[in-house]
């Protein structure tokens, strides 16, 4: 799962595919870090390749809540990424 998204990069090259590399849960204060990596595309992520752009999200106790009530957390948490205006236009990609 992750989001697709064509972001230019001052190099020249577009991430189009942003997968979540890490995310730290905080349950105490209900919060979610997150690091997401921008890639070329989704093979050059799934066979291993490094990201383009990496970015650190963190979401609100709102937002934690709504992903984990969620039936499906991952589809859940993508779809609150998606409403974070750095990936604003975006859509959920299985």
């Amino acid at each position: 799962m992750a989001l697709n998204l064509s972001v230019l990069q001052k190099s020249g090259v577009t991430a189009t595919y942003w997968h979540v590399m890490n995310m730290e849960i905080d349950v105490v204060h209900q919060a979610i870090r997150a690091r997401i990596g921008g890639y070329l595309n989704q093979p050059t992520q799934s066979t291993g390749g490094d990201p383009i752009m990496v970015l650190d999200i963190t979401m609100s106790a709102a937002q934690f809540v709504i992903i984990f009530t969620a039936a499906n957390v991952f589809t859940a948490f993508y779809t609150q990424l998606a409403l974070d205006p750095q990936f604003a236009g975006s859509t959920v990609v299985a």
